[in-house]
Formats: structure tokens, C-alpha cells, sequence
């Protein structure tokens, strides 16, 4: 079964509308785990970058590796926040990966260099992607299930951007496609830089 456009618009909107009116008490197990859930899904930083990396992570030929290393990261990030452990800047570094990831997408080939430092890099924006999400968790929300939640919705976020990259090689649109993420990315950082004024 194949998607218009707008379809795919009216569905992914509906669902995460829906999402949003369930998860907006912010209380308990169930709470927690729509909040942590849907968190990602409206943070346009954490959004962008996340499509960002599944992209990448495809361009880079590192799949799962980088995935993993992104996930494994902001699980680490999340439970510093949920124990109190103070990390500087968080937001700042944020907003550096933008730019990092934007200028990673726009130059993206088959750049060794690239792909040694993709890794490493991820990693450590990850760590504070994650922080700033349980820094902003509802209060009364249980930690374990909110957690839960922004894990698995950073997951489906880059298999997403995987999508995106794949689909993109299947139509021949790949650097089209890349340059628009990058760009936007990019956008992004800019905007998170002039709103701090």
C-alpha cells in the first residue's frame, strides 16, 4: 500500500496530535512514557538531528553502529540528568550539533574522515540530547518510563531519516536530499542561536 503525500502528512500529524492529548497530564507510568515518547517528536533541535543521523548513518555505510552509539549516548545523558549529575552548557552543545551534523550532511561522500569521526562525534551530542530531555521531564512523571519513551521514539526518528536516505537512492535524489537536511539542520542551529537573544 503505498502513501500520498498528504496522506503521510494527515497520519503522522493525527498520531502524534493523539499522542500529545494522552500524554498531556505528564503523571505516573503511563504519563511519563507518552511524555519521554513525544518529547523528540516536537523539540525541532532533537528532531532535525535525529533524521539527521539516520541519515548519516546510511550515507556512512555505519547503520547500526551509528544508531546504536546515538542511542546508547542519550540513554547515558538521560540517566546523569535523572541523577542529578550536572552537565555545562547543554543547550549550547545542542545547537553545536546542528551545525556539526548540517555540515556533515552537506559535505557527506565517501569522506574516510567522515566516517571515522561520525561515531565519536554522534556519541557526544547524543550525551547531551539526552540530558536536556530528562532535564525537561514533567514533574510527577516516572523517570524509568519516560526515559523509555524518548528512547524508543529517538529510534524510530532515525530509522525515519534511514528511510528518507534510502528512498532517496531508490528515486536518485540522495544529494538532493542530503543538502535539504544539512541546510535545514544548519537553519536550525541559526534559529536556536537568535531565539537565546
Amino acid at each position: 500500500m503505498r502513501f500520498t503525500k498528504a496522506q503521510f502528512l494527515l497520519l503522522t500529524t493525527g498520531l502524534g496530535a493523539s499522542m500529545a492529548a494522552v500524554a498531556h497530564p505528564g503523571h505516573g507510568v503511563v504519563g511519563g512514557f507518552f511524555s519521554g515518547l513525544t518529547h523528540p517528536m516536537f523539540g525541532l533541535d532533537h528532531l532535525v538531528a535525529m533524521l539527521g543521523v539516520g541519515f548519516l548513518a546510511w550515507k556512512t555505510g555505519q547503520k547500526a553502529r551509528l544508531l546504536l552509539a546515538f542511542l546508547g549516548a542519550m540513554l547515558t545523558g538521560g540517566l546523569l540528568a535523572a541523577s542529578s549529575v550536572s552537565l555545562p552548557i547543554p543547550e549550547a552543545m545542542i545547537t553545536a550539533s546542528l551545525f556539526v551534523l548540517g555540515a556533515a550532511l552537506l559535505v557527506a561522500g565517501n569522506s574516510r574522515m567522515l566516517t571515522l569521526a561520525a561515531a565519536p562525534l554522534v556519541a557526544l551530542f547524543a550525551v547531551f540530547h539526552g540530558y536536556a530531555h530528562v532535564a525537561e521531564q514533567p514533574a510527577g512523571a516516572d523517570s524509568f518510563s519516560y526515559i523509555s519513551g524518548f528512547i524508543l521514539a529517538t529510534a524510530m526518528i532515525q530509522l525515519v531519516g534511514w528511510g528518507v536516505a534510502a528512498l532517496a537512492k531508490r528515486y536518485e535524489k540522495t544529494n538532493a536530499t542530503r543538502k535539504t537536511l544539512g541546510a535545514g539542520a544548519i537553519a536550525t542551529g541559526v534559529a536556536a542561536v537568535a531565539s537565546a537573544f
